[in-house]
């Protein structure tokens, strides 16, 4: 058959109870229009949509009570513009931007009362900018710069208190010069491992990279199903 004179075809599958599971659109075995997973209560996990095979426009995931759990856009298959995730009660979670399915601007992450935990700037999927991390009560717990993913300038570590628990200075993601560690009271103290910090410094970086992958409901369709339990 001609590709012009091809049908979309709708295809259902069910839980072993009868309940709905999976809703899809395919075009010349290719997934084309709307796809619907739910959960075997009958609420809606996810919503995407496909041209060709490919994810386009608008997704969605819900919790099982119906609350959206994230909402994203996609463009030829990769995450473009906002993403937002939400707590259980709609709280905003977590809300970064992306350009060709890389974190390109701020990235937000929100304590459950509504607090900032996290600030940070990305451009082309590394960390680079001003950064600074917060306790729940507002107070900053770190601050620093990244430059293309690596430390650049002065690094600061607070205690809740407010006190200065750590401080550093890093040019091109070295250590330059001491790294200062202080008690609660103020007084200098020495890690073990301080002639070693320089060599971790990188590990701490790639740490704050992991922390932004986004939840797998909208970026894996082969976990929907596990998902779903």
């Amino acid at each position: 058959m001609p590709p012009s004179e091809a049908k979309v075809k709708e295809e259902a599958s069910y839980y072993e109870k009868g309940q709905i599971k999976e809703k899809k659109h395919s075009l010349n075995e290719k997934l084309h229009g709307d796809y619907t997973s739910y959960f075997g209560n009958s609420q809606i996990m996810v919503r995407l949509n496909f041209v060709d095979g490919l994810r386009e426009g608008e997704a969605l995931s819900y919790y099982k009570d119906g609350q959206i759990r994230e909402k994203g856009a996609y463009k030829n298959n990769k995450f473009e513009g906002e993403y937002s995730n939400y707590y259980e009660d709609g709280q905003l979670r977590e809300r970064e931007f992306y350009r060709d399915g890389k974190l390109d601007g701020e990235y937000l992450f929100y304590y459950r009362n509504g607090q900032i935990r996290d600030r940070e700037l990305y451009r082309d999927g590394k960390l680079d900018g001003e950064y600074v991390s917060f306790f729940k009560n507002g107070q900053i717990k770190e601050k620093g710069v990244f430059r293309n993913d690596r430390r650049e300038g002065e690094y600061v570590a607070c205690y809740r208190n407010g006190r200065i628990r750590e401080t550093a200075a890093y040019e091109n993601g070295k250590l330059k010069g001491k790294f200062l560690c202080y008690d609660e009271s103020g007084q200098p103290v020495r890690l073990k491992d301080q002639d070693n910090i320089e060599d971790s410094s990188e590990m701490e970086d790639n740490a704050e990279e992991k922390k932004k992958k986004i939840d797998d409901l909208l970026t894996s369709l082969g976990n929907f199903e596990k998902k779903a339990d």
